[in-house]
């Protein structure tokens, strides 16, 4: 029987997960004991949920813990003042989340990710020992010796050992009949997707090689939290995998599994047999062998995803508690993101709504209601940004975005003060002068008006332009309206144009856009926890094509942006940490601001999070994803959401 929404299991009752996988942990030999370390005295100091069955229905907990478990210390984790109020924890209670897919912030996700190595500041200079607990990148940033966590084991008590990582590599994404949807990114040399893949070489079961043919420090920040992945793209459940492979299951178990499914090749049937944890309410991620706190035990019929804590996770705080304190997890369908609470409304108990940024003022004042807490954390992007597709098409596009001038009169004539104080954002010190821009623009040449006061290009045609923005995302609609008719004062005829999201981005990747309204992650290039800094289809897509197919196709790049393109093999090249890196991470911004790619409307102004206020160990402060991105911390406060009462 599912659970309700609030309420956790019966206490002590084992849970659905814990049902499902007790045959095979009765067959598995015994681990070392967990030894006296990091301020845990003894091996009798390890404490487990009263969710999870005593022995002898399952192992102890001592025997289910890695003999060095990663422990984690909510009061330290994160630095004064973000971890005031944070402390140790205790077992039980439900969590509920909401899917919300225009959510700048995805929550389930973040929730849900392990990496190989940990960034609780969400810093990739700063990488910290996780599933890996020991790492050397050899000083020509090619090879990389990497050590798994002994001890580790998957969901459903299978030691995790370098046979998953063979597995993903040799059996999935070096296979050319297995990976016939490609292969990720990050294994290729520089992170680029025509780099050359990775080679892996297996020393024993917990230590393995990886070279690239080319310096590829950046690979480190692909290991922690900041790569979306997760572990998955390095570590896959052989055991389980292994029976939707034909080169480990017999043909007539593929043959009745492919029928089952529905599918028609065997690269198919494994690419459905695999599950991501992002990857929610699939079918094959029912039980799925996984590293996470929590694991998807159920899909109700509306959507609505069950998930039960992990048997074997990894962690403890520092009193011995096995992580994570919440016992159940229930994350919602998504969410209308047309309603000014939707997420609230819909009894979610940590959300990142969608319309957070420009109904600030709407969610403050239900904070003040006492119901739900408020708090604004750190997110390192701009709400908002005009950005300008430098080669979209269209002669009388092309020669206007191609002259400086016109990049420096846009932000003059659209009231951004204005912008941000109908947004009840923070002053960011813009300046507001249409007397300016006009100078601006009538130095262009652009002088001869129509009727109706729009400025007419050389041919005498009016210059009419078309701004294109996200229809779903509502709040983008009255700025649109206001960006419109600051630039019809400057005499500029623009038309604002929603699409669905589908549609804009065909229209990106057509290279259809002139101008469009969105996020930017300018605030984050400097520390290099955002990575839009380089030409797309909002900003220059035949410049893209260019750099990606290697002068084939699209159009070569000016200087400048050519220097872009350096910076960021300069980034994949070297380690985070090093000084190259910084150096290279200051000229982002710099760059984007003269050539005029993207043009800020809004302040970095933080991202609103709405939780329950018996949530505690949420930060108070800090990067929005690492907070999230400790999940397994949470815990119920106040007596009304314990876990028999939720």
């Amino acid at each position: 029987m599912s659970l309700p929404k609030h309420q956790a299991a019966r206490p002590g009752n084992g849970g659905k997960l814990v049902a499902a996988v007790l045959a095979a942990v009765l067959v598995l030999s015994g681990l070392s004991t967990a030894e006296a370390q990091s301020g845990i005295e003894t091996q009798t100091a390890y404490r487990q949920s009263p969710f999870l069955p005593a022995p002898p229905h399952l192992e102890t907990v001592q025997d289910r813990l890695p003999p060095d478990p990663v422990v984690l210390d909510p009061a330290s984790l994160f630095p004064a003042p973000a971890n005031e109020g944070m402390r140790p924890g205790e077992f039980g209670g439900n969590l509920v989340l909401v899917r919300d897919p225009y959510a700048r912030v995805d929550v389930p996700a973040l929730a849900l990710r392990e990496n190989l190595l940990s960034a609780p500041a969400w810093d990739p200079a700063d990488p910290r020992p996780n599933i890996l607990t020991r790492w050397h990148v050899h000083p020509d940033r090619r090879h990389f010796r990497l050590e798994l966590r002994t001890g580790l084991r998957w969901s459903d008590g299978v030691p995790v050992t370098t046979r998953d990582v063979a597995f993903a590599f040799n059996d999935l994404w070096l296979d050319p009949e297995m990976n016939f949807l490609g292969m990720p990114d990050v294994i290729r040399a520089g992170g680029d997707g025509n780099g050359t893949p990775v080679s892996l070489r297996i020393q024993d079961d917990v230590v393995f090689y990886l070279e690239f043919d080319e310096p590829y420090g950046g690979f480190v920040r692909a290991l922690t939290e900041l790569h979306p992945a997760g572990y998955t793209d390095f570590l896959k459940p052989a055991h389980h995998l292994a029976n939707f492979h034909p080169d480990y299951a017999a043909a007539a178990d593929l043959r009745s599994r492919m029928q089952t499914s529905g599918t028609k090749y065997a690269w198919e049937l494994l690419q459905a047999a695999d599950c991501q944890p992002p990857e929610l309410g699939q079918d094959a991620c029912t039980s799925f062998p996984g590293l996470q706190p929590w694991i998807q035990t159920e899909v109700e019929p509306d959507g609505t995803v069950r998930l039960e804590r992990n048997p074997w996770y990894f962690k403890v705080d520092p009193a011995g508690r096995q992580l994570p304190y919440i016992d159940t997890l229930a994350v919602l369908p998504p969410a209308d993101p047309q309603s000014p609470s939707s997420t609230a409304a819909l009894g979610a108990d940590l959300a990142t709504p969608a319309d957070g940024w420009h109904r600030r003022t709407d969610y403050l004042a239900l904070g003040e209601l006492g119901r739900h807490g408020i708090r604004i954390l750190e997110s390192a992007q701009d709400p908002v940004a005009l950005h300008l597709n430098h080669t979209g098409k269209g002669e009388r596009w092309q020669a206007l975005v191609a002259i400086p001038d016109f990049g420096r009169a846009l932000p003059l004539a659209i009231n951004r003060p204005g912008l941000a104080a109908a947004l009840s954002l923070p002053d960011a010190g813009t300046v507001h002068d249409s007397e300016a821009a006009n100078r601006l623009l009538d130095g262009m040449g652009l002088t001869e008006r129509t009727e109706q006061g729009m400025r007419m290009g050389p041919s005498r045609q009016t210059a009419a332009l078309t701004l294109a923005y996200a229809a779903e995302e509502s709040g983008l609609h009255r700025i649109a309206e206001r960006i419109v008719g600051d630039l019809a004062a400057v005499g500029l005829d623009v038309s604002a144009e929603p699409l669905p999201s589908r549609l804009l981005t065909i229209r990106m990747h057509s290279n259809q856009l002139q101008m469009s309204l969105g996020p930017s992650g300018g605030p984050g290039w400097a520390t290099g926890t955002a990575q839009d800094h380089l030409p797309n289809g909002a900003t220059g897509r035949q410049w893209q094509l260019w750099h990606d197919s290697d002068g084939s196709l699209g159009t070569e790049p000016p200087i400048p942006i050519l220097e872009l393109y350096e910076l960021a093999s300069v980034l994949a090249s070297v380690l985070p940490s090093d000084q190259a890196a910084r150096q290279a991470r200051a000229r982002l911004g710099p760059i984007n601001e003269e050539q005029f790619l993207i043009l800020p409307l809004t302040p970095e102004a933080g991202q609103l999070v709405v939780f329950a206020t018996g949530l505690g160990n949420l930060a108070r402060g800090g990067p929005v994803k690492a907070a999230v991105a400790a999940a397994e911390l949470f815990h119920w406060t106040a007596p009304d959401n314990t876990a028999t009462s939720r």
